[in-house]
């Protein structure tokens, strides 16, 4: 089984510069995930720019946290600002040119072979209501990455806080994007802030409590925890019922019919661990 860690800012490896643009860094490598997802950050300046290229055996996604740039897949041209995502399968080439400064997150994945080039903008995300009127958008679904993972952006208000869970197929990836957060991972609890990223294994109970307004964003692998919160979230385009809340018991039908296990209700920030709450 991998093993738990978390990461503030100031630990994250930081590479050379990407091509005409600043420094790369590191927030997961692949070997914590087995090889599954490797993720970093980097800035661009306007202007920045790579050839055009097809990768044998990985697929790529960009988030734009700030700044534009164009991306070109295939016979396909994407204009993303700030808040789109552009999903680059392998086999396909590919090439980008940064048209005002950049913030980026880049994922990369094992391949998946025939998948089509993909893009949306901020304001074409799948948006729903979660815990205590925070949002969750849909960057990326499974149908669009094969499988291989789900991609979502969130903020979560001061207080607001999960209940101790466990994923049995998917690893959980969290960035602090902005905000403050305590999450526990089975024996350990660390304290996030923003550029902060925890890795949080498959089987390994865990849970997390929002200290100040917060936005992440989180990565499943293998992906379909998107099955979960629709069952237990709301529609923003929809009409919102009166009252309308999630509860605990909600929370834990759902869970068990899309194969999520949610053991107990949430912690307390003085809490140590999630492991002996759940062994009691």
């Amino acid at each position: 089984m991998a093993t738990p860690c978390a990461a503030a800012t100031a630990d994250h490896e930081s590479l050379d510069r990407l091509l005409a643009g600043g420094p790369r860094h590191v927030l997961l490598d692949s070997t914590r995930t087995g090889g599954q997802l490797a993720m970093s950050r980097l800035a661009a300046p306007a202007g920045t720019a790579s050839s055009v290229h097809p990768h044998a055996g990985e697929d790529e996604i960009f988030v734009m946290m700030r700044g534009s740039g164009i991306f070109w897949a295939g016979d396909q041209r994407f204009e993303l600002g700030e808040g789109g995502v552009a999903f680059l399968p392998c086999g396909v080439p590919h090439g980008y040119r940064i048209t005002s400064d950049a913030d980026l997150l880049a994922l990369s994945t094992p391949g998946s072979p025939g998948l089509a080039p993909y893009a949306a903008g901020a304001d074409q995300h799948e948006t729903l209501e979660w815990l205590d009127g925070g949002l969750v958008r849909i960057l990326l679904s499974e149908e669009r990455t094969g499988g291989r993972l789900s991609l979502f952006r969130s903020t979560a208000p001061a207080g607001s806080a999960s209940p101790v869970y466990v994923h049995g197929k998917e690893d959980e990836i969290v960035v602090m994007l902005s905000g403050s957060g305590i999450y526990w991972v089975g024996e350990h609890r660390y304290e996030l802030s923003a550029g902060g990223m925890v890795f949080v294994p498959r089987g390994v109970t865990t849970a997390h409590r929002i200290t100040t307004d917060a936005e992440k964003l989180t990565v499943t692998t293998p992906g379909g925890l998107e099955a979960f919160l629709r069952k237990v979230c709301r529609d923003v385009s929809q009409p919102r019922p009166a009252g309308w809340r999630i509860s605990f018991d909600a929370m834990v039908r759902a869970a068990e019919a899309t194969g999520q296990t949610i053991l107990v209700a949430p912690l307390q920030a003085d809490d140590a661990s999630s492991a002996p709450l759940v062994a009691a």
